[in-house]
Order: C-alpha cells, then structure tokens, then sequence
C-alpha cells in the first residue's frame, strides 16, 4: 500500500489538480489515449499515476500523443505503426 500511495494519486483528485473533467479522462482511457488507472482500491478509488498527463503535455495535448510519439520512435530506428501492431491497436 505505501507504495501505491507514494507514486499513484486518486484519478478524481488528479483531475482535478490538473483542471480536466474526470468522466472526459476515463473516456480518454477507454479510447486507449491514456493508460487505465494502475490499481482500484477497495473504496473504488481508481489510482493512476501522479504524472498520468506529463506526456500528453509535452506532446501538446492528447490529441497530438500519438504523432509525437511516432515521431520520437521512428527517430530511435522504430517502424511507424510498429509498436502500436505490437500492442493489438494495428489499424
């Protein structure tokens, strides 16, 4: 438990802190533009990581997430589409 406590924070309070509707968030996760809360605490709390939305800002937004995530991978010698076909998103 000290270590959920320590690196993850409440969804609802993260949000919050961060000024974004929760429901928009989860629906975002849903979307597989975010990750899913690591762990659900037994009072229901969904934990996520206390830096959950650090890439999407350095990318500009969620919506440009992908594309500068893409872009950093086909640098490192990636394929575009590669991880994502990987992972089950092949589109």
């Amino acid at each position: 438990m000290a270590y959920i406590s320590a690196q993850f924070v409440s969804l609802e309070e993260l949000c919050a802190v961060h000024g974004r509707k929760t429901d928009a968030v989860r629906w975002l996760m849903l979307e597989q533009c975010l990750p899913l809360p690591g762990y659900l605490r037994s009072n229901s709390a969904e934990m996520a990581p206390a830096d959950l939305f650090a890439l999407a800002d350095e990318a500009g937004g969620v919506d440009l997430l992908e594309a500068w995530f893409t872009r950093g991978w086909c640098r490192c010698g990636g394929r575009p589409g590669g991880g994502r076909a990987r992972l089950g998103k092949a589109r």
